[in-house]
């Protein structure tokens, strides 16, 4: 049943919980969260035509439960691939002032508090006060999620939680949606390049295979 700590690959799914109050904030703002990924680019001309150039980017997370009818798994997400959903996304055109949930992000990150205008870098030329884009993505308390990742003894779990917990494996994936849809969205993404594309489709078979045990 997955439940006796050996070590192997399991998939878990239900919804997600604090531990012991323990969150992260949003960079772009809403409520706390559980697991962050944040992008933040300009639009920047190359030759003859423009693309949006990442400056900054991250990701975070902290244990969390995954509940499913009064039971649950723990997950330490340090070292997982994040597959979620796209919850903010601002776009700033030259010289527009930023809202204020992105403008104390701006102020306290060295890396975005503005950039240097009219020079070039290889075949890139920045020009004067380019567009933006902020971009963030959460798993939040109360969320759903999918866990696949290798299960392993977990002795210490307080009532109410299974003696096995998912701190890593290959593949170890955390995503804010069903099992069905997070391969959906792994395969739809990695068109390119080709190894990441097979990676992904063995996320995929894994994510859907009744052959991977399911904690919850």
């Amino acid at each position: 049943d997955g439940t006796d700590g050996a070590e192997r690959q399991i998939r878990v799914s239900g919804r997600a919980a604090a531990v012991d109050g323990e969150t992260l904030p949003a960079p772009f703002g809403g409520g706390p969260c559980l697991c962050v990924e944040y992008d933040v680019s300009e639009l920047r001309s190359q030759g003859k035509g423009q693309s949006w150039v990442t400056i900054d980017g991250g990701e975070a997370g902290v244990p969390f439960r995954v509940d499913d009818g009064g039971t649950g798994v723990r997950v330490d997400p340090a070292t997982a691939t994040f597959s979620l959903g796209v919850d903010e996304k601002v776009k700033l055109d030259a010289g527009e002032e930023p809202p204020e949930r992105v403008r104390g992000f701006i102020d306290a990150v060295d890396e975005v508090d503005g950039t240097e205008t009219g020079y070039e870098v290889g075949p890139l030329t920045i020009g004067d006060d380019p567009r933006r884009r902020y971009v963030q993505r959460t798993l939040r308390p109360g969320d759903e999620v999918t866990v696949v990742g290798d299960g392993e003894a977990f002795p210490d779990a307080p009532v109410g939680e299974v003696k096995s917990r998912i701190a890593g494996g290959s593949p170890f994936v955390v995503s804010d949606a069903s099992a069905r849809r997070t391969a959906l969205r792994l395969v739809g993404s990695s068109a390119v390049p080709i190894a990441l594309g097979v990676l992904a489709l063995g996320v995929a078979a894994l994510l859907l295979s009744p052959a991977v045990a399911a904690v919850v």
